[in-house]
């Protein structure tokens, strides 16, 4: 009975050595499975809040960046924007030097010497001083200036003089008319009687403004020939200049006073 009671004790004492070693050998692997467990789960939290982050930067980052943007972006291009600008600059100053000498010793070679397209006009009109078309500006006359215009149709068979204006302010007088084509007026004077004349090369329909009452011209008429139009101011006094101003190569503006 003694013996019984001692392996029985024996074993119980061996149950429970056995139950606790157990309990010691498989706790630990429990709690590291936890422990990795959490740890997977900070891991992912965390690089969900890093994601976040990166999708939403702050207002901060946000000035902070587009600062370096701007300095690392448009500095640069800039600078090498003015280097070749310079470039160019002393490039057009070495270049341009060499063109006014040159046109300088063209005009003193053409000085005294007519083009070619001179002598034949000086055939022409021997009393003609000045028949160079200006490329100016038309001369500004004051707003209440007298002033009278007519306007045509362009025809479809004839050159027309579609736009017509005389205009008169104190001891000036001019004359603006615009073709339906470019044309090529020239102009003189000649004396006994005191006369401008305006000669346009070709056959032109044209009408004249109204004259208006003035010191200076005695009428304005026209005639019109196969191989040109001339516009005659009849003058009370001789006048000191005229002057041709080309506005574009269907307009133009006859100046005298």
């Amino acid at each position: 009975m003694k013996k019984n009671m001692v392996y029985l004790a024996t074993g119980i004492v061996f149950f429970i050595f056995a139950v606790c070693i157990a309990y010691v050998f498989t706790e630990p692997t429990k709690s590291q499975e936890q422990q990795e467990a959490a740890l997977q789960e900070q891991d992912a939290s965390r690089l969900n809040t890093q994601d976040t982050e990166k999708a939403m930067p702050s207002a901060d980052s946000l000035v902070f960046n587009a600062q370096n943007n701007t300095a690392q972006i448009t500095t640069p291009p800039a600078e090498e924007n003015t280097e070749e600008e310079n470039i160019q600059k002393t490039a057009e100053t070495a270049a341009n030097p060499e063109t006014p000498p040159a046109l300088a010793e063209q005009t003193q070679k053409n000085d005294g010497k007519p083009s070619p397209a001179a002598p034949a006009s000086g055939e022409k009109h021997l009393k003609e001083p000045k028949q160079t078309v200006q490329d100016k500006l038309p001369v500004p006359f004051i707003a209440d200036s007298l002033k009278t215009r007519t306007v045509l149709e362009p025809k479809k068979n004839a050159n027309t003089i579609v736009y017509t204006e005389l205009m008169m302010d104190g001891n000036r007088v001019g004359l603006v008319f615009e073709g339906d084509k470019p044309i090529k007026p020239k102009t003189f004077r000649l004396g006994n009687p005191d006369r401008v004349v305006v000669d346009i090369e070709g056959y032109w329909i044209l009408k004249l403004p109204q004259l208006i009452s003035n010191r200076m011209v005695k009428n304005i008429r026209s005639s019109a020939q196969r191989d040109k139009t001339r516009i005659v101011f009849d003058l009370k006094t001789p006048v000191s200049s005229s002057l041709l101003y080309r506005i574009h190569s269907r307009k133009y503006q006859l100046v005298f006073k």
